[in-house]
């Protein structure tokens, strides 16, 4: 995008081929970045980076460092990484994935999945939604879509879909007009030691929401809760209405 936001600013992925980083920089370069990363082999991520026009290296070395480049890592990057060892001694400023995914989220009004099953699947269906009433949403989810072959793009319209992971608090750094939980169950240990916790992580998630929808049985404020049935007594359902093939591969 040419004069796009992001149009001064120079982004490198380390561990770019996942799903999470590779949709990040392709809508990093949507909007105006310049953008390079590296991963330690070729996926259909890596292919997907490279029809978008992005050219990922394949492994890790300092060489692979753009100079001046913001580097943009996730948990999953030890501090040994050789390109992250060369950003700290080059003084370079270095992003967690979740902070610069909140800094998209800003740019529109947010949708933001989370809960401990079930993202993938809902972001889908919201996003097929919008963009069956002509709303045409920018999206990062963390699976391709069937109907646009990719998980990640910058739409034109006002709102933006996002997948919010809990594993690393990184959902946090979002922001969030609408906060979406399926479900709460005890997952990620090495984050949170007990339910209690983890439940305080998703209530600070979706306390700043100006609209709270939530799976049933859970107890986060006020908000509109869904489910299938009437065994939890949601104030909205859903059934099946025809055949079409799922919205996922």
């Amino acid at each position: 995008m040419s004069g796009g936001p992001f149009s001064d600013r120079s982004l490198h992925f380390v561990g770019i081929g996942g799903a999470g980083m590779s949709g990040l920089a392709v809508v990093a370069a949507q909007l105006g970045a310049q953008v390079t990363g590296s991963d330690q082999v070729e996926s259909s991520y890596t292919e997907r980076l490279r029809a978008n026009g992005i050219q990922p290296a394949v492994g890790h070395d300092a060489a692979n460092l753009a100079p001046g480049a913001e580097v943009v890592v996730s948990t999953a990057i030890p501090e040994s990484n050789p390109e992250l060892v060369a950003a700290h001694a080059a003084g370079a400023t270095v992003l967690h994935r979740g902070e610069l995914l909140g800094e998209v989220a800003r740019l529109k009004r947010s949708i933001a999945v989370s809960g401990t099953h079930g993202k993938t699947t809902t972001c889908a269906m919201i996003v097929h939604v919008l963009a069956e009433c002509g709303r045409d949403p920018a999206y990062l989810v963390g699976g391709e879509l069937r109907s646009t072959h990719t998980n990640a793009e910058w739409g034109e319209g006002d709102w933006i879909v996002v997948e919010a992971d809990e594993s690393d608090r990184s959902f946090l750094h979002l922001a969030r007009e609408v906060a979406v939980v399926t479900n709460v169950e005890l997952d990620h240990h090495a984050t949170y030691r007990s339910i209690s916790e983890l439940e305080e992580a998703f209530a600070e998630f979706a306390a700043p929401a100006a609209t709270r929808i939530t799976g049933p049985g859970l107890d986060l404020g006020d908000s509109l809760s869904y489910g299938i049935g009437s065994g939890e007594s949601p104030r909205c359902g859903a059934r099946p209405i025809d055949d079409r093939p799922p919205l996922l591969p």
